[in-house]
């Protein structure tokens, strides 16, 4: 996608001859200017001097030179412009704001009949719906940029107007339409000859041939595209072209020619220093574009390495946007909450004025305003009583939708990082096989990767059930006389394979008849995850070993691992309520810190209590104990 953030504000006069000063003096500039001219002067070298960097002007510096322009009468001309530049400024970094700012212009801007402004800043607007994938506001707005002011739009105002339309038609997939819309913007950057949008338009064209499979139509676009783009300083868009030559090299499925592309792709990146927007990161792309070139090759191992860099920058960004769409919609819901404050601030105001005129009737208004607040406060008396009381309930159920929230948001979380990657490594070897790039000897190898991390991924969604039914609801707990040395042999025996891969000695000391009242699942979940956490930070060639102790009303268990231990710091961080800690294993295993919390509250619950004792180096310690009755 091809966006382009334009320089059109407010028309910056030559201003030769006159010094810089300090902020607060062009603030004193401001209060004083006493026509439209002058204070409007005083905008543009604020404005000179902020582009250039030789000022530095805060959010609070925005805000009060807004409040300047609104105040006297022979400043409210200039605001819409002043709106204008505040939306530019924060176009980049804060697109919530912005768009309050460009609206507020707009508005401005149709009251005073400049149909030009206003369309510069419907563009602005729907570039940031753009951006953040609002796509019928976006379109809406482009439209109305070119409604409003196509033939005194400047020329690349139009382009972006015709490109931003044919992206959007490309991503419903109505190739025609956005063909249609590219070849319009394509005249106008030719009429104009303005080579970098020339080259932008042929590479989008040729993007809408690569969707329609028409590859040698494509690669035909697409090398015009690179021929105009090498004539500019457009590097952003010399690196997506070398991409998108490389996707359609994969396509006809001649990958060497595609690593050229890719390659060429990557040096660009690392030998000019290029630096990535939210809005600007091809890296996904490229990871991609490589993993299928590799498989194409039959080079699964970086295919597989590859498809997983490229899930996890579309998955960041996914969010970054959805993020900023939302804030947007926020935005614009808080806007128009503002404008209907002010529509009825000047119904008000009208009615006052009808008040006033009608003064014989003055007294009797005065009056009724008396017994009306009267009124009102004998109703707030009454009911001060019982908005005290429903206060304090609503402050208890503050506090548990406050609990449940962080319970919703680490569900999320484990949902969509712990228990996707596998899934997501699962898909990606499907779609390999299915495509042919995959023998059925390699895809027996990768099954078997794949599974380790899907059992991994089960145990994971246990701890996640049994502890989002624990946070959400009342968990019954049945406690009953449990054998606990046969408890421990089942779980050694479904971690046996793990144990196998680190060479790690499994030793169950205790006596198979030793006994304790507990919840047979929740012992199950218990051990398995006190074990599991052994074997996840044990070296290879290491030992784990549970051994238990009876005293008179309970029984103590141990299991203790020889592996890489824990420093007293993270010691404090474990079974923290509320929060869960989480590291890398010995072998870079994953773990998303839920298992030793459900383990604390299930060992609660069963009326026992837990610890560890750990050093740094030299193993790990985890004691927990059930009651005998």
């Amino acid at each position: 996608m091809k966006f382009r953030f334009l320089p059109y504000l407010i028309l910056v006069l030559a201003l030769p001859g006159y010094t810089q000063l300090r902020t607060t003096d062009y603030f004193d500039q401001l209060k004083s200017a006493k026509s439209e001219e002058e204070f409007q002067s005083v905008i543009h070298r604020l404005e000179e001097l902020s582009r250039a960097d030789s000022i530095f002007l805060t959010d609070s510096d925005f805000k009060q030179i807004i409040e300047l322009a609104g105040k006297n009468a022979h400043t409210k001309r200039i605001l819409p412009d002043v709106y204008r530049w505040a939306g530019l400024r924060y176009a980049n970094i804060k697109m919530d704001e912005a768009i309050i700012y460009f609206l507020e212009s707009t508005i401005l801007y149709e009251k005073q009949k400049k149909r030009l402004a206003e369309a510069l800043s419907c563009f602005e607007i729907g570039l940031i719906h753009h951006k953040a994938k609002n796509l019928d506001q976006a379109k809406e707005f482009y439209n109305k940029a070119l409604t409003l002011a196509r033939d005194s739009l400047d020329h690349r105002a139009v382009i972006n107007c015709y490109n931003g339309i044919g992206l959007i038609d490309r991503e419903d997939r109505k190739y025609p339409e956005a063909l249609a819309e590219f070849r319009k913007a394509l005249k106008v950057a030719t009429d104009s000859k303005d080579l970098a949008w020339i080259g932008i338009m042929e590479g989008n064209i040729g993007s809408v041939h690569l969707l329609t499979n028409a590859y040698d139509s494509s690669l035909y676009y697409y090398k015009r595209n690179l021929m105009y783009i090498r004539q500019t300083r457009e590097v952003e868009n010399e690196i997506e072209t070398y991409v998108n030559i490389g996707k359609v090299y994969i396509k006809k499925k001649e990958y060497t020619k595609a690593l050229t592309y890719l390659d060429s792709s990557l040096y660009i990146i690392n030998s000019r220093r290029i630096n990535f927007t939210p809005f600007f990161n091809p890296l996904d792309e490229i990871n991609q574009s490589y993993a299928w070139t590799y498989a194409g090759m039959g080079d699964f191992e970086r295919a597989f390495s590859y498809y997983n860099k490229f899930h996890t920058l579309q998955e960041q960004q996914q969010l970054l946007l959805k993020g900023q769409s939302l804030s947007q919609l926020q935005s614009t819901f808080n806007f128009k909450q503002k404008q209907s404050e002010l529509d009825l601030l000047h119904q008000i105001n009208e009615a006052n004025k009808t008040i006033i005129s009608q003064q014989r009737y003055g007294q009797v208004a005065l009056l009724c305003v008396i017994l009306l607040l009267g009124g009102i406060s004998f109703f707030v008396y009454r009911t001060s009583q019982q908005r005290k009381k429903l206060n304090e309930e609503l402050a208890v159920a503050n506090q548990e939708l406050e609990r449940m929230n962080h319970t919703k948001d680490k569900l999320f979380s484990v949902v969509s990082h712990d228990l996707r990657g596998p899934l997501l490594n699962l898909h990606a070897i499907l779609q390999m096989r299915s495509a042919g790039h995959i023998r059925q000897e390699e895809f027996d190898i990768f099954s078997e990767k794949i599974n380790q991390q899907l059992v991994a991924s089960n145990n994971t969604l246990d701890n996640l059930l049994h502890w989002a039914r624990a946070q959400l609801s009342d968990v019954k707990v049945r406690r009953e006389m449990i054998l606990i040395g046969k408890k421990v042999d089942k779980v050694m025996m479904e971690l046996a394979e793990e144990a196998r891969r680190k060479n790690v000695t499994l030793n169950n000391t205790l006596s198979i008849g030793v006994t304790a009242m507990v919840d047979r699942n929740q012992l199950q979940i218990i051990l398995r995850n006190l074990i599991g956490n052994a074997l996840k930070f044990s070296l290879d060639n290491g030992v784990i070993t549970v051994s238990g102790i009876r005293y008179s009303s309970f029984l103590e268990i141990t299991v203790e691992d020889n592996g890489v231990g824990m420093s007293e710091e993270d010691q404090s961080k474990l079974f923290q309520p509320g929060q869960q800690f989480s590291r890398e294993g010995t072998h870079q295993e994953k773990g998303t810190g839920i298992g030793l919390v459900i383990t604390r509250e299930m060992v609660l619950a069963n009326g026992g209590t837990i610890r560890v004792e750990s050093e740094k180096g030299k193993g790990s310690k985890f004691i927990f104990t059930l009651p005998l009755e």
